[in-house]
């Protein structure tokens, strides 16, 4: 009798505690994908950058792009 009841004690805390683990295994793998978005964002943001700054090297005396009506090609002379 003793033995029955410990033997679905147990089995019920073995389920319980497979669910939990396969709730936390969802978890980590949703946090896993959300990391590998983040690094891919962030590494199509540095390449922007770099094109962007490939552009300025190409052209370094010349400065392009809104500069407030600011006048920079004496100073890109280097009058």
């Amino acid at each position: 009798m003793w033995a029955t009841i410990v033997e679905l004690v147990l089995g019920a805390l073995v389920k319980i505690g497979l669910r939990k683990k396969d709730k936390s295994d969802a978890e980590r793998a949703r946090a896993a994908e959300k990391v590998l978005e983040g690094v891919g964002e962030s590494i199509d943001k540095e390449r922007e950058i770099r094109d962007a700054q490939d552009d300025v090297d190409k052209k370094p005396s010349k400065v392009e792009g809104d500069d407030g009506g600011l006048n920079f090609d004496s100073f890109n002379s280097g009058g």
